[in-house]
């Protein structure tokens, strides 16, 4: 299902949420289907593709709850709370937030900073949405090539008058670049 609906509406790491709007049905059972999944079931590879399926989903189906009267993602978000901490992913029967599935669950149980790169928080500045999901068998190749294509875009990362400039999450996330951004981005 989540192949499908990926394959029709992104397109070179933009998405159609015209297109993801009408097959608003299709992605609402995909993601009942992942409800029904325990993750603890799957191994390590599975769990983890498992994860970032269920984060990109979740996105995009939080954004259309307001689309097409919304123009950026921090707009369903409000004076005390932001949309990434509200409750809209279902797991296991109850609901948790983005950030809880970023934070307590990718970050915390992968402890693997290349899952910053397969993430989508439908803004400009995080790394495109890839068109078709992350499975177990070609995870580690995903991971790698995602995480390599994002550093090397001269948008994200580039260096100008001896001075590396760098997209944020590499300031926001950096204990998981082992508090040193320059190296990480130096290995790709």
């Amino acid at each position: 299902i989540w192949a499908d609906l990926l394959e029709r509406h992104v397109h070179k790491g933009r998405v159609d949420y015209d297109g993801f709007q009408q097959d608003k049905a299709v992605l609402d059972s995909y993601l009942d289907l992942l409800d029904r999944i325990d993750p603890d079931q799957l191994s390590q590879n599975q769990k983890l593709a498992f994860y970032i399926n269920l984060y990109n989903a979740s996105t995009i189906n939080l954004i259309l709850t307001r689309y097409p009267r919304i123009n950026a993602i921090k707009e369903i978000g409000s004076f005390f709370s932001n949309p990434w901490s509200k409750r809209v992913v279902r797991l296991k029967g109850r609901k948790v937030s983005l950030d809880h599935v970023e934070h307590d669950i990718l970050r915390e149980l992968f402890k693997d900073p290349r899952i910053h790169f397969a993430i989508n928080c439908a803004s400009k500045g995080c790394p495109p949405l890839l068109n078709r999901p992350y499975e177990a068998e070609n995870l580690e190749q995903t991971l790698e090539t995602r995480t390599s294509l994002f550093i090397n875009n001269p948008k994200q990362v580039f260096i100008k008058n001896n001075t590396l400039f760098a997209s944020r999450i590499f300031r926001w996330f950096s204990p998981d670049f082992n508090d040193n951004p320059p190296g990480y981005i130096r290995r790709y």
